[in-house]
This record gives C-alpha cells, sequence and structure tokens, in this order.
C-alpha cells in the first residue's frame, strides 16, 4: 500500500493497521478500519494525502450445520455431530455419529430479561462464523448475540450473551462455519485531507484536543 503526500511525495515511515468492523451475514456487506499513523505532518495547509493500494480481505463461503431447536431453560445441552471435512477420518462411516467430533450446546439465564448465556464448545479448527435464530415458524429472530464479557474455560469453550427482543421458550439455531476460505485483495483508494487528519487525532493528555 502506496502513502503519497500533496506534493506528490511517497511516505515511507507511515505505520498501517487494519482492523475488523462489522460483517452482515444477511447481505454479505461489511466494514473494516484503516489506522495511519505517520511521524512527520505531511499536509500543505490545504492539501491531502493519497492512500492508495490493495487490503488483504479472507472471503469464504457460509455452510450450515444441521438445524437445532433448543429450550431456553437452565442447563439445557445439545450437541451437533461435525460430519463435515476436515473432521472426517477417510472411510468413516457418517451413519456412525458417534466417531464424529461434536459442537456442543449449553444454555443458562442471565438476571437480565430475556438475556442468555449460549456456551459453544468445539474442536479448535472448526471455522465458527456465526450463529442465527428461528421461530418457530421459521423466521428469524433479531437476537443481539456477543462475546460474553467473562471467559473462563478450555481454547474450545466459547461463551455467548445472546439478547432476545421478546421472552421465548423454544427456538431453532442454525449454527454457520465457513468453508473453502482464501485470501483475497480489495483494491482500496482514499485521500484524508489535514482537517480530516486532526479530527481524528486522539485528545491531548491535559483533556483538550489536539488543533490546528
Amino acid at each position: 500500500m502506496s502513502i503519497r503526500s500533496g506534493n506528490g511525495i511517497f511516505l515511507k515511515d507511515a505505520s498501517i493497521s487494519i482492523s475488523h468492523h462489522s460483517y452482515e451475514q444477511e447481505t454479505g456487506k461489511g466494514t473494516f478500519s484503516l489506522g495511519l499513523l505517520v511521524k512527520d505532518r505531511p499536509f500543505p495547509q490545504d492539501g491531502r494525502i493519497q492512500i492508495k493500494g490493495k487490503v488483504p480481505v479472507k472471503c469464504a463461503r457460509l455452510s450450515t450445520l444441521p438445524e437445532t431447536e433448543i429450550d431456553l431453560r437452565p442447563n439445557a445441552a445439545y450437541s451437533i455431530p461435525l460430519c463435515i471435512s476436515p473432521f472426517l477420518e477417510e472411510g468413516t462411516d457418517v451413519a456412525n455419529l458417534e466417531k464424529c467430533p461434536h459442537l456442543d450446546i449449553r444454555v443458562n439465564p442471565y438476571t437480565e430479561t430475556n438475556a442468555w448465556s449460549i456456551g459453544l464448545t468445539y474442536p479448535v479448527g472448526f471455522p465458527y462464523a456465526g450463529m442465527v435464530f428461528l421461530d418457530r415458524e421459521g423466521h428469524r429472530i433479531p437476537v443481539k448475540t456477543e462475546m460474553a464479557r467473562c471467559r473462563s474455560g478450555p481454547i474450545e469453550f466459547h461463551p455467548f450473551t445472546c439478547t432476545f427482543p421478546e421472552k421465548h421458550d423454544r427456538v431453532r439455531l442454525l449454527i454457520h462455519y465457513a468453508e473453502k476460505q482464501e485470501t483475497g485483495n480489495l483494491p482500496i483508494t482514499a485521500a484524508v485531507s489535514r482537517k480530516d487528519a486532526l479530527k481524528a487525532m486522539p485528545p491531548h493528555p491535559e483533556g483538550g484536543r489536539i488543533t490546528g
């Protein structure tokens, strides 16, 4: 990725960071944050810097494990066999589910209304990509799902906090996973002005904001 000042000079000492911001499974659209740190101020008074290059993006096709009906009650537990590549050993009979690794589900309530702890335990190599909840009629429930604030247990355990918009006793759960993963390059061209850069600077240590 190249960074060039307003007068055409390429900046070689710039530090670039790229981080995930959001992704919508329904639309396949997402956003990321591009951070840029430059030691010197490269802007003329009214100039801009040009950012051009390619951002590596990991792409995959989403697949779904068999649908599981779960009760929203304390200590409800369920298990889904992972009869998928690469967890099937060569020659394994898929009818013999005991020989397949499993994704285990544990359900427990929080004190908050309609908030539930959904704990997933699965092998380290399983490419988990998200969960979706459906009601009895098959309509998607807009559940706010986030990693639990406190985490303890083995590396295979993944706790989530799931907040439902209303009370549900029983729901249908779909677990998405990524397959055929590959990395592509997303072209990017952007321009940042001196004013934009100053707005993005952190607050001054004494409590004020840096201005120019």
